[in-house]
């Protein structure tokens, strides 16, 4: 049995990929599943809990803005630790994700060691969201 389930919602298979090999790197045992495109993920999301989700920006079918809306409004969203990963990162986006749900913004590329913090942030339910204060949270 998996420690986290982890969903990639991330429409270029090549950053999937980095995902996917910094998660299983960072230790605990994972169950991740990847969609490519904000509307599967709704889609997936509606018979899945993950605890972790990684999710692009820039997508097909919806953008990571709607789709994190749409995520925080299903059942137990809340309880998902949701991390926004793009190219596109600057101060008002940035300060848009944590408004609209984000649990943490990770500009690309990311790193080993982000990824790593994220899943350990995760586990930990004291350090799940990365700042309470509503201070811009961002790696």
């Amino acid at each position: 049995m998996a420690d986290l389930r982890v969903m990639i919602i991330e429409d270029d298979e090549l950053a999937a990929e980095i995902l996917n090999t910094f998660i299983v790197e960072a230790g605990p045992k994972c169950e991740i599943e990847w969609v490519w495109n904000g509307f599967e993920a709704l889609v997936r999301l509606q018979d899945s809990q993950p605890d972790v989700i990684f999710l692009d920006y820039m997508m097909p079918a919806y953008d990571g803005k709607e789709l994190l809306q749409g995520m925080r409004r299903l059942q137990n969203g809340d309880e998902t630790f949701i991390v926004v990963v793009s190219a596109f990162v600057n101060a008002e986006n940035r300060d848009e994700f944590l408004r609209l749900g984000a649990d943490y913004v990770l500009e690309k590329p990311v790193t080993f060691a982000q990824i790593r913090d994220v899943i350990l942030r995760a586990k930990d339910p004291k350090k799940k969201r990365a700042r309470e204060d509503g201070a811009p949270v961002s790696a």
